[in-house]
């Protein structure tokens, strides 16, 4: 199995994702970016679903309920008084 990470921005990975797309070459198994990039791409016909056992695990709202995305990170905004 070749494993290949590629970082890129968000912008830049969104383009990247629509250029192979568009080309009928997907390249990308696993893609980590924002809910909203994620809800273009799926909006889009990018990305195909998976139903994980696991997502029921996580936080109400932390994935697509058609199965398109689960979320792998989580950011506390905390105030101190």
């Amino acid at each position: 199995m070749n494993i290949r990470h590629v970082y890129l921005s968000s912008a830049r990975q969104t383009a990247r994702v629509m250029q192979e797309f568009r080309a009928g070459r997907v390249q990308a198994d696993v893609l980590g970016n924002s809910p909203e990039t994620l809800l273009y791409l799926k909006q889009q016909g990018v990305l195909g679903s998976y139903q994980s056992p696991e997502a029921k695990n996580l936080l109400k709202g932390a994935w697509d309920p058609d199965g398109y995305w689960s979320g792998i990170t989580t950011d506390l905004l905390v105030n101190r008084l």
